[in-house]
């Protein structure tokens, strides 16, 4: 190639090497942004999260249950609403003293709690509620019963059934 035809290519090949430039910068930019927004939802989630803990009402057991029904009847509560741990809150307050002045139960309304605690936050699951760690919780009492009070309390709450005399020693 002659340095004539190289001089009369170069603003060719420069103009089209700045459009492929600014197309891939453009693409790399949009992309950073959606992560940088889902990072800043998360953290205005989290915040949102650690500011409700502060209300003893939110750490109460069976709004924690009432929380976590919401959020697996609707997963995606979490991502698409702007303030979803205090709707979700809101919520589970008003369904709560709604049963409490109807006078039913969650399972005379064929919604029974969950047999497990909710699961605690992670990626892709919906966070729960974390487990009180202060003195003279449930299991705290519960675990300072004698073996025969143990069981009796199960039996009576139905989850495992009588021992028929068959003892083990």
């Amino acid at each position: 190639m002659t340095p004539e035809d190289f001089e009369r290519i170069l603003p060719l090949v420069n103009e089209v090497t700045d459009l492929k430039m600014n197309r891939k910068t453009a693409e790399l930019q949009a992309k950073y942004d959606s992560q940088l927004a889902e990072l800043n939802r998360g953290s205005k989630r989290n915040n949102e999260f650690n500011e409700l803990l502060t209300d003893p009402l939110f750490t109460n057991e069976e709004v924690a249950f009432e929380i976590n029904r919401i959020f697996e009847a609707n997963p995606q509560r979490l991502k698409l609403e702007p303030t979803p741990w205090h709707n979700a809150f809101n919520e589970a307050l008003s369904n709560i003293a709604r049963r409490n002045l109807a006078g039913t139960t969650p399972k005379e309304e064929g919604n029974s709690l969950p047999s497990t605690p909710p699961k605690s936050g992670g990626q892709g699951s919906v966070p729960g509620i974390p487990p009180s760690n202060a003195p003279g919780t449930v299991i705290d009492k519960f675990k300072r019963l004698s073996a025969e009070d143990m069981e009796k309390t199960l039996v009576g709450m139905g989850a495992i059934k009588p021992q028929t005399g068959v003892s083990f020693d």
